[in-house]
């Protein structure tokens, strides 16, 4: 069996939560499961190297191989473990285990199974007791097996013990959400489709295909430019911003790659104040975004016009004192004529002067993130001096990128070179400040860019 090459979390949530082919943004809640149940096998929290299929009715893991894995949703052992029973397929003898929270966490069960001849049989294996609140990981060792559901069983005799109904906690009182500063994904207020979880050491709110991920009550007190959005995708991915209603029209959307967490700032429409929800909503099919965190930024204040001084002028007359008539002295000038002697006609050298630019502190720092039909490019321009800045331009040649559109920069054409300059706001650079922008392009586009900066 092909195994995948990375390994991709998943967040199944039960009952067709996230099945990309859901186009309906009605959130709804997952509900609970318990392990004394008998729990289907693809109801997994994240898994490795497998894959579901399905066959006719029955969905099921499929190829679990050597280093493979599969981990269950969260699980509530209220009145511990005596065995484990899985409904099983092999057509050779096989070894798989279950492990406690992660996938080399502590043994709890060893299944050495024989061949099935390619039918689906339970199985059963002795268990550790284990209590309170775990994740189940099945991991295999030998063979290729499937498996088709599987569950916690007591001592004989015994009976699950129900656990106490969590009481309700009161409802809080609505508070406003501070866009002008970081906001993080795994605080979003309404999630469907989407569960907080940890990636790459980060917490941060998973989002599949067709889900969001909401923040209640944003001040945009201060207006909106544009949107700084911390993120990755399980592949290319596109993440549309909207307010208000999950199914609104996006007012702008974040392009994403697969790989480590990255940051983008996309301009919006100027105008938007006052409280809004804000939805992100990941809406490439079969994607699964990862939102770290987010801010906006303001557009910038308009400075107050400095008011004439209304004081009067003093209206006291000119002095009315005669000019002096004494006539101007007539001696003629001296007629001495100019000395003939020719000026020394030796040519000026004519070595021009070196051209070489004064040194201006500015450098650039580019990051490009292609998916093959088009790409992104985020820029940072630096100010390396030890004074301010006032104005920055950065040409790059045509031949190196194709741009569809950009943000946080006005962009012009000039001969051979796109010609990047800056907003209103951001032109200013102080000794080791720096700016950010960026341009979504069309077509391939190489490793480096050939630019002029300003």
């Amino acid at each position: 069996m092909k195994k995948m090459n990375k390994k991709i979390l998943s967040a199944s949530l039960a009952l067709g939560l996230i099945a990309s082919s859901v186009s309906s943004l009605t959130a709804f809640a997952a509900p609970k499961f318990s392990p004394y149940d008998l729990l289907q096998a693809e109801l997994t929290a994240g898994k490795s190297g497998v894959e579901v299929q399905t066959e006719g009715d029955v969905k099921y893991i499929a190829g679990l191989e050597k280093g493979d894995y599969f981990a269950s949703v969260p699980l509530n052992f209220t009145s511990g473990v005596a065995a484990i029973s899985a409904n099983i397929r092999t057509t050779a003898p096989g070894w798989f285990e279950a492990r406690l929270d992660k996938a080399d966490g502590e043994i709890i069960s060893t299944f050495r199974v024989s061949s099935t001849n390619g039918e689906f049989k339970s199985v059963s294996a002795p268990a550790k007791a284990i209590e309170g609140n775990h994740t189940i990981y099945f991991v295999g060792k030998v063979g290729n097996i499937d498996i088709d559901s599987w569950k916690a069983n007591l001592a004989p005799g015994q009976q699950p013990v129900t656990p106490e109904p969590t009481p309700e906690e009161p409802t809080p009182v609505a508070t406003t959400v501070n866009p002008y500063e970081t906001v993080e994904g795994e605080n979003s207020a309404e999630m469907k489709a989407a569960v907080v979880t940890t990636v790459d050491n980060t917490k941060c709110a998973m989002i599949r295909s067709n889900g969001y991920a909401a923040a209640k009550n944003v001040d945009f007190s201060k207006g909106l430019a544009a949107f700084t959005v911390t993120a990755k995708a399980s592949k290319l991915g596109v993440l549309e911003i909207r307010l208000d209603n999950p199914e609104s029209k996006a007012i702008a959307n974040v392009k994403l790659n697969a790989g480590a967490f990255s940051t983008k700032t996309v301009k919006v429409a100027s105008g938007i104040e006052g409280t809004h929800d804000v939805y992100f909503v990941s809406t490439a099919t079969g994607a699964t975004v990862y939102l770290d965190s987010w801010s906006v930024m303001a557009p910038p204040t308009k400075p107050e016009p400095t008011p004439e001084d209304p004081t009067p002028v003093d209206p006291t007359p000119e002095d009315p004192t005669p000019v002096d008539p004494t006539p101007v002295d007539p001696t003629p000038v001296d007629p001495t004529p100019v000395d003939p002697t020719p000026v020394d006609p030796t040519p000026v050298d004519p070595t021009p002067v070196d051209p070489t630019p004064v040194e201006s502190g500015l450098a650039l720092d580019y990051q490009i993130s292609s998916w093959g039909t088009g790409y992104t490019i985020n820029f940072k321009i630096v100010n390396n001096s030890k004074s301010t800045v006032n104005g920055w331009t950065l040409k790059i040649k045509k031949s190196d990128i194709n741009v569809s559109s950009g943000w946080c920069a006005k962009i012009a054409e000039e001969g051979e070179y796109y010609v990047f300059t800056p907003e209103s706001w951001n032109g200013t650079l102080p000794a080791g400040g720096s700016v950010d922008l960026g341009i979504v392009g069309s077509g391939q586009i190489g490793n480096s860019l050939n630019f002029i900066l300003q």
